[in-house]
């Protein structure tokens, strides 16, 4: 009885070990993993199939997958919606995974009678071997210059970082293709530099490299280049007069040092843009020349010429010669900074004029034209800033060529003061209106615009000192004093209310009457502290000796009425009690 016994329990272990597959009542449930062992740390890929019986349709409901360790603990748990009953898992083992064989169980649980399928996989004692990590690094180069003379030194600077210590070799690429090597060592900062002699014409390329040491990995930086020549080449350019007339040929001539064959450009400037002029080729001796046809349009036009780059030279560009072409009549001018007020700061009640520059840069006289001046500013109504103008209209006749007139311009009349309700910058605009002969009708010259700050005055009170007095023989009573000054432009009547605060909360508070009697004007603050009151405020404390501090602000007060806080610090207002005392 007790082989049959022990022949039954072996038949249970066979069939545990050998029958994976477990039916339902139409599935039949399959596990398998990727491998048969694995290490700590290793992932472990499942894939389970749920296979249809008796013409039943694909699974497509949730499979619960579990992995238990040789204790029983579970160690991976998922739940997965099965796709024509095909499911996919993973899972990362610990690093400390337990040595010995894991048991994988997989259940269909929305198929009739839960079929489940297992598998079994090991995991040996081995941990993975940890490999070290290194830290990186970043190296950097720039050359001193980008363009060399043939026979020059080329200057490589670099950094690395973070900063040590290390070999760096630089890699240098010639234009003939051929590669060297420069070896260096960068300081404790990281820094480093290198040199050679640049003794080939074209492109040479530079990159340095730090190898990897036991603490980091290596790095290499970026290329960076420099191109080599013969020679720099050096342009000049002149001009056989600086003032025509529109339509007027000027003649300009130039050279090219060291003489180099090739092709001059002139071009002017227009706006930020260089418009080309012409083309010129460069004789044997490195000069040119040629006659340029002034536009119609006046004003000053800046002239370069530019040389490119050959095979063997550096380009160059000229110094800017400039042209000043003027129109056969009149055309008056007037600029902003010809504006000047009196006074130089304008402020709230002023009565402000204007000295006005205009400058006559035709050919021909002005006989008559108009000055139109206006003179735009805020007030404020409410909470809105309203726009108020004035202006003023004076006329001016026989402006000579290159002459430059001053009229004084009172907008508004000789008798307008700018109000007291006047906030932020006042705009002042003149125009030139021609009224008789002809005037140069592209002028942009003839309206000039500027804006002046309105200084505003006003009181300003700042607390200018601060300090605690101790009263009465006990030494328990205690008197804040503030020196409140008004040292603002503007003398202040009325009362002003000061707050103590400390630590955030109001401690007191304190009334000045300023009698507008001028500035600057002081008014001193006293907030006096009982002995209870004192310790609620500063509960324990038993100052020996008076000491405090005070922190402020600089408040811009318009009028009486306004609030000033003392900000008072308790850390600095007590200290320990003395045993003198």
């Amino acid at each position: 009885m007790a082989s049959l016994k022990r022949l039954s329990a072996l038949l249970l272990i066979c069939l545990n070990l050998f029958a994976p597959m477990h039916v339902g009542a139409a599935y039949v449930v399959s596990v398998s993993v990727d491998k048969a062992e694995y290490k700590p740390g290793d992932v472990v890929k499942i894939t389970v199939k749920v296979q249809a019986t008796a013409g039943e349709e694909p699974y497509g409901g949730n499979v619960d997958i579990t992995v238990r360790d040789p204790d029983g603990k579970t160690v991976f748990h998922t739940v997965k919606i099965a796709s024509s009953g095909n499911v996919q898992a993973s899972f990362n083992l610990p690093s400390d995974a337990k040595p010995g064989t894991y048991t994988v169980v997989a259940i269909a649980t929305e198929a009739s009678g839960q079929p489940s399928g297992q598998t079994t996989f090991k995991v040996s004692g081995k941990k993975p071997k940890e490999v070290p990590t290194k830290g990186s690094c970043v190296i950097e180069i720039a050359v001193e210059r980008d363009r060399v003379k043939k026979g020059e030194e080329i200057r490589v600077r670099g950094r690395l970082s973070p900063p040590a210590r290390s070999l760096v070799r630089i890699v240098v690429e010639r234009p003939d293709g051929k590669t060297n090597e420069i070896s260096t060592e960068s300081d404790e900062g990281g820094r480093f530099e290198a040199s050679i002699t640049a003794n080939e014409v074209g492109r040479w390329a530079f990159q340095a490299m730090a190898p990897p040491t036991n603490e980091r990995e290596g790095c290499e930086s970026e290329k960076v280049f420099v191109w080599v020549k013969l020679d720099f080449t050096h342009l000049e350019l002149s001009c056989d007069k600086n003032e025509v007339l529109a339509g007027e040929e000027v003649k300009f001539s130039g050279k090219v040092s060291p003489p180099v064959s090739g092709t001059v450009t002139l071009k002017y400037l227009r706006g930020t843009t260089w418009v080309k002029i012409c083309s010129v080729e460069v004789e044997e001796d490195g000069s040119f020349s040629f006659v340029w046809e002034t536009p119609s349009t006046p004003g000053v036009y800046q002239v370069r010429a530019f040389f490119p780059e050959t095979s063997d030279y550096f380009g160059s560009e000229s110094e800017i010669v400039r042209i000043k072409v003027l129109l056969p009549y009149p055309d008056l001018a007037v600029y902003s900074n010809d504006i000047i007020p009196l006074p130089n700061y304008p402020k709230t009640g002023d009565h402000v004029e204007f000295m006005v520059t205009i400058r006559n840069e035709g050919m021909v006289t002005a006989e008559r034209a108009d000055l139109f001046i206006t003179m735009l500013f805020y007030v404020r109504q409410g909470s809105k800033l309203v726009p108020k103008n004035v202006f003023q209209t004076v006329s001016v006749g026989g402006v000579a060529p290159g002459e430059a007139r001053t009229i004084w311009l009172s907008p508004g009349g000789p008798d307008f003061k700018i109000p007291e309700e006047a906030v932020g910058d006042m705009s002042v605009e003149v125009q030139i209106i021609p009224s008789e002969g002809t005037f140069d009708p592209n002028s942009e010259n003839n309206r000039a615009k500027v804006d002046f700050p309105l200084k505003v005055e006003l009181p300003d009170l700042v607390v200018t000192s601060f300090y605690p007095l101790f009263c009465q023989r006990d030494g328990e009573t205690l008197v804040l004093k503030a020196l409140i000054t008004n040292s603002g432009d503007a003398p202040l009547e009325g009362e002003v209310q000061v707050s103590f605060l400390m630590e955030g909360r109001t401690i007191g508070t304190a009334t000045l009457s300023f009698h507008g009697s001028g500035v600057p004007e002081s008014q001193t603050a006293y907030l006096v502290i009982s002995p209870k009151e004192k310790e609620e405020i500063l509960p324990g404390l038993q100052p020996s000796f008076p000491s405090g501090s005070a922190s402020f602000a600089k408040l811009s007060i318009p009028g009486p009425g306004t609030k000033i806080e003392v900000i008072v610090d308790p850390n600095n207002l007590v200290f320990e009690k003395s045993e003198d005392n």
